[in-house]
């Protein structure tokens, strides 16, 4: 979860995660995993990438 310059921490899953809690100062908030699914929702409006067919 690092900035590609390792200056911040940054979202792991940005591009198709809403919500994803990343921690401040080297903390976080335990609030912020009380919500189903830690917070984070599939943002539905991302066209998802399948490399391999079933």
């Amino acid at each position: 979860m690092m900035h590609p310059g390792a200056t911040e921490v940054v979202p792991m899953f940005a591009a198709q995660m809403l919500g994803e809690p990343v921690p401040v100062n080297g903390r976080m908030r335990a609030s912020a995993l009380d919500t189903p699914g830690f917070g984070v929702e599939l943002d539905r409006d991302v066209v998802l990438h399948r490399p391999y067919m079933h």
